[in-house]
């Protein structure tokens, strides 16, 4: 970590992270350093791991995929800004190199390309491109030139050479902001060196607003009911009805604080699509009541099945609206 906050570094990728499990000493380090880190791990056994270390200012989102792979271990997350989402995929791989591999390669690729406007592929890929005695590293090379993905490191990058390390970016003129630097003299008693670079990309801010609410769900409604009813017995029945009600108001309010206090809470303030209108926004929350209800019996859960779909239909149409109108007006 003192690698990584000497350079200021604002996303890395790491290899043979070593962990086993979600959360332990290194992920608490790590944060105790003020970033953020999203990570997969070996079950049951050592070795491995491949995780991606952040600095909370940017909005990574875990990308969860559609099956495991037998020959690499990766992880993979969206860096998002207002204008474009760029998939990263930290890789890691060992063992001789098969044609296994590049069939996952491409499965993981075709997977991922529709769900990101770039995609930046890193990490300890094991493979010896310059070698001229296996076929197999061109056929590797050929699946990422079929998804735009252009090979950026051609230093060594381990102590006894070869760029086992890679970096695959689609867009490269769009995307990475100076060239490739390998890092042969850090110091860090590793075999294999840091690979560094810069992106071009100006992320969204992070707003937050302070609210305050009353937990109700959690108040012992006998006891309140008890507690009310007291409150009713005590009102002074020879006053003013004015009166009554300014007692009874304030009496209320006060048993609402000893029953349920205000919480304060803060939380992230999302940007709202453009087409995200009232309609739209209506029926969100027509699903949502929906969705609390579903298990109540199969009739409310069709009945929540069949608002997602519409809920879907509605987006969908909006969308082509707008951008629609914006061509019109081109």
């Amino acid at each position: 970590m003192g690698y990584i906050e000497d350079r200021d570094i604002d996303i890395a990728g790491l290899c043979e992270t070593w962990l086993t499990d979600s959360h332990n000493a290194t992920t608490a380090v790590i944060k105790s350093y003020g970033y953020s880190m999203m990570h997969d791990h070996r079950d049951n056994q050592k070795g491995g791991g491949t995780a991606i270390v952040f600095k909370p200012f940017y909005k990574l989102s875990v990308v969860k995929l559609s099956e495991c792979f037998k020959t690499f271990e990766v992880t993979a997350a969206i860096l998002r800004s207002s204008t474009v989402k760029i998939l990263i995929l930290i890789m890691y791989r060992t063992g001789p190199l098969s044609s296994l591999f590049n069939q996952e390669l491409d499965k993981l690729l075709s997977d991922c390309s529709g769900k990101c406007d770039h995609i930046f592929l890193a990490g300890d890929l094991n493979i010896h491109f310059s070698s001229d005695y296996s076929c197999l590293p061109n056929q590797t090379l050929d699946i990422m030139h079929s998804y735009n993905l252009n090979k950026l490191v051609n230093e060594p990058t381990h102590c006894r050479g070869s760029s086992l390390d890679q970096i695959f970016c689609s867009s490269r003129q769009e995307i990475i902001l100076d060239s490739v630097h390998v890092d042969s003299s850090s110091g860090l008693g590793s075999d294999h060196f840091p690979v560094l670079c810069d992106i071009k990309f100006c992320p969204s801010k992070k707003y937050f607003k302070t609210i305050e609410y009353r937990n109700l769900k959690e108040i012992d409604e006998d006891k309140f009911s008890s507690d009310l009813n007291g409150i009713i017995d005590g009102i002074d029945k020879n006053d003013s009805f004015a009166m009554q009600v300014q007692d009874l108001t304030s009496a209320v309010s006060i048993l609402l604080d000893e029953h349920a206090p205000y919480v304060t809470k803060n939380i992230a303030v999302v940007d709202s699509a453009p087409w995200f209108d009232s309609e739209y926004r209506d029926l969100r929350k027509v699903r949502r009541r929906a969705e609390k209800k579903k298990k109540k019996s199969p009739e409310h859960h069709r009945r929540y099945l069949d608002l997602c779909d519409e809920a879907n239909q509605l987006s969908n149409s909006k969308k082509k609206q707008y951008f629609k109108k914006i061509l019109d007006n081109s």
